[in-house]
């Protein structure tokens, strides 16, 4: 079990962050370009819109994707039926989460753009997820290759249109049918993968008795994606009812900029995790060091991130969008702080899944979520972007890593959390761990 954690999921973590390092490099890219395009206000009105969808995801999946991937981890016998019933939930969900995205716009309303029309058209995109459950299969069999490579293909076609769209001076309902059309295309590209390179015994069916055993293992992963989205999202939203639409593009923005880096968490996640299974079966002894391991990796890039970021944003402004987005900067390096607990955040939910213990994960995020809504409250209102930046990191931080002390169970874990923010000490365990790999690989 020594080498299980790295020997198995190099190559998957490759494949996985391809596909997520060339969609976020393109997306910044895009997101710039549009940025420059739209201006601060229409780009604060896009943002908005794109924001509502990501906070009602979670409910529109039921984020009960790790279940069904440790389900087909431990029995690929039952996975068909898994995943067939999960589709057909999550079209339900979907089809509630674009009814609710409508009903607030016409309700609350927002920034100048936003209109109930659009929130149809971006609506969509919440019920394409439904094709998200596929992904889990390839994850099992650990060959996340066969969609990521088609994948990597729906994303270069998109960023051209974009690119061609900006160039022909389109407005801002154009990109927002395109985000819709890109969530369609991502999600007919993983049902044609999994219908060419599934194997015969692996078909798709439903079954009544499995939706309440989903739902019932789901409930406390969705309660904590939707407080995970809260503490993601609602800023912008906040944004978008307490200050200007100039503001929120510039917030928007900072997001798009250190969102960059995100994609390696969750890459490492799911290439990582059936390891990580393998360890919590082999003993407490072997999922410490597997975690601890885990933990270091995070904190060595991650931290290695917030520099890089800081640099980039700043010559990204400077050289190609000027001084209406010179106040996103300080927004860019207040939420680059908070990139090691995003790390720390994805790890641990792979913990607690392991160990059963669901509703540790939604009980701290929503914590962290009701402080993340406070603080915009309070700093909003006189800091704008700034006072938003500064409520996502304390948010983060909490709900990782300062809630583990809360709670008896997760205090161990916490303890790892805490030295692994040595970067010094990470890195020498990390090497040495590497050299014993290298060391059983020769014998």
């Amino acid at each position: 079990m020594k080498n299980s954690l790295i020997g198995s999921g190099v190559t998957n973590f490759g494949w996985l962050s391809a596909e997520q390092l060339v969609r976020l490099a393109l997306g910044f890219v895009v997101s710039v370009a549009l940025a420059r395009h739209l201006g601060p206000a229409g780009f604060g009105a896009y943002a908005y819109l794109i924001g509502l969808a990501g906070l009602l995801t979670p409910l529109a999946t039921l984020s009960i994707d790790e279940i069904l991937l440790r389900n087909a981890v431990r029995s690929p016998s039952t996975a068909g039926s898994e995943i067939g019933t999960a589709m057909l939930m999550r079209l339900c969900s979907g089809a509630a989460a674009a009814i609710l995205l409508i009903g607030f716009v016409a309700l609350a309303g927002g920034p100048a753009g936003v209109d109930v029309e659009l929130a149809a058209l971006i609506s969509l995109s919440v019920i394409f997820t439904v094709f998200q459950s596929l992904d889990v299969y390839f994850k099992a069999i650990e060959r996340p290759v066969l969609f990521a490579l088609p994948r990597i293909g729906v994303v270069l076609g998109i960023a051209t249109v974009t690119l061609i769209l900006i160039k022909g001076g389109a407005a801002m309902p154009s990109f927002i049918a395109l985000r819709t059309a890109e969530a369609g295309l991502l999600g007919l590209v993983l049902l044609f993968a999994f219908l060419a390179y599934r194997t015969t015994s692996m078909r798709l069916t439903f079954s009544i008795a499995r939706i309440q055993p989903l739902l019932r293992s789901g409930a406390p992963l969705l309660l904590a994606g939707l407080s995970i989205m809260i503490y993601m999202r609602i800023d912008q939203v906040m944004l978008g009812q307490m200050s200007s639409a100039s503001e929120l593009g510039n917030y928007a923005m900072a997001t798009r900029m250190t969102e960059a880096a995100n994609f390696i968490p969750m890459a490492m996640h799911g290439a990582l995790y059936p390891a990580l299974t393998r360890a919590h079966a082999a003993g407490v002894v072997s999922m410490r060091k597997a975690m601890r391991h885990y933990f270091d990796l995070v904190t060595i890039l991650m931290l290695a991130l917030i520099p890089t970021i800081g640099i980039a944003a700043h010559l990204v402004v400077a050289l190609y969008l000027g001084d209406g987005y010179m106040a996103a900067l300080p927004m860019v390096w207040v939420l680059a702080v908070a990139l090691p607990f995003i790390g720390f955040s994805v790890a641990r939910s792979a913990y607690l899944t392991l160990n059963d213990w669901l509703w540790t994960y939604p009980l701290t995020t929503m914590l962290g979520a009701g402080l993340n809504v406070a603080i915009n409250l309070l700093l909003i209102p006189n800091f704008g972007g700034v006072g938003a930046a500064v409520a996502t990191l304390v948010s983060y931080w909490f709900a990782a890593h300062g809630s583990c002390f809360l709670l008896p169970w997760t205090r161990q874990i916490g303890h790892e959390m805490t030295k692994s923010l040595d970067p010094a000490a990470s890195f020498k365990r990390l090497l040495a761990y590497y050299r014993n790999v290298a060391s059983d690989a020769q014998t």
